[in-house]
């Protein structure tokens, strides 16, 4: 983020003379890296890519940012530790990040606010709005894309990882794990868990384990089963079939027992192992 100061602060006498700290090297940026992070991405077309799968019910007639640019803007935000809509309030006008969404810095043509950000989120649309709330089909639209959106982007993470592999792999590993994710207020899907004793999300994340991709990611109710999701997340994993998994002992409950159980007609045990 690019801090605005003001020109010059006298800070105290130093014998006869005033300590002065004058600002004259113009706006500075303290993430910069960040260059080097969109210089890597770019050729891959991570975001490019995944921009056009996305349902936006969004009406032409109001659409000022492309999806592409939107997400640029907000997973570059969060990279450099800028979790909050209202943090793209200062950062729509850095001209590191209208670098990095490939606009020409301008202080007349900032990026998309907090506002915009937060409505492409909740996919909302102004289409249809004349019309009272039982009439509007768009209603639909905006449903779907809520809950579809998480599914297009697990689908894209395997795709991705198989597009930038140099070879195919011997050996796939899946690394299936859940994270407390605090939560303040009311957020829908927040709850208390009282192993954590916190309200929270509980959100259930799978790695590729050999090198750490990320592969899938489901947003959970905080009062969730760790093992909760896990025929969705990953399938039944039948003896001897599919890749070999490997989730934290939260995970052990009867249904994970009775898959791991000692077949009757031989040694042969699941390939999940905690």
């Amino acid at each position: 983020m690019a801090p605005s100061v003001n020109d010059h602060l006298t800070l105290w006498d130093l014998g006869p003379q005033q300590l002065l700290l004058d600002f004259t090297a113009g706006r500075l940026v303290s993430d910069a890296g960040l260059l080097a992070v969109r210089a890597l991405e770019r050729p891959l077309r991570v975001i490019a890519d995944l921009a056009p799968l996305l349902p936006d019910p969004r009406s032409p007639d109001f659409i000022r940012h492309s999806v592409e640019a939107l997400l640029t803007q907000e997973v570059y935000a969060l990279l450099a530790g800028y979790p909050d809509h209202n943090d793209h309030d200062q950062l729509r006008h850095d001209p590191l990040f209208q670098i990095l969404a490939e606009v020409s810095p301008d202080a007349e043509q900032p990026l998309a606010s907090a506002s915009t950000l937060a409505r492409f989120q909740y996919a909302f649309t102004r289409r249809q709005a004349e019309l009272p709330p039982e009439q509007r089909d768009v209603l639909l639209e905006v449903r779907a894309a809520q809950c579809q959106r998480l599914k297009v982007v697990n689908n894209y993470l395997v795709d991705l990882f198989i597009r930038t592999r140099t070879q195919a792999p011997v050996e796939v590993i899946l690394d299936v794990d859940a994270t407390d994710d605090p939560t303040h207020g009311r957020q829908a899907l927040s709850g208390y868990h009282g192993y954590f004793r916190q309200h929270q999300y509980f959100p259930l994340h799978v790695y590729e384990g050999h090198t750490g991709f990320p592969l899938a990611v489901w947003l959970r109710p905080g009062t969730a089963h760790a093992s909760l999701g896990r025929w969705t997340s990953c399938g039944p994993s039948s003896p001897g079939c599919g890749p070999p998994g490997r989730a934290c002992p939260s995970w052990c409950g009867p249904t994970m027992a009775w898959e791991c159980r000692p077949s009757t007609s031989s040694a042969r045990r699941s390939n999940w192992a905690t």
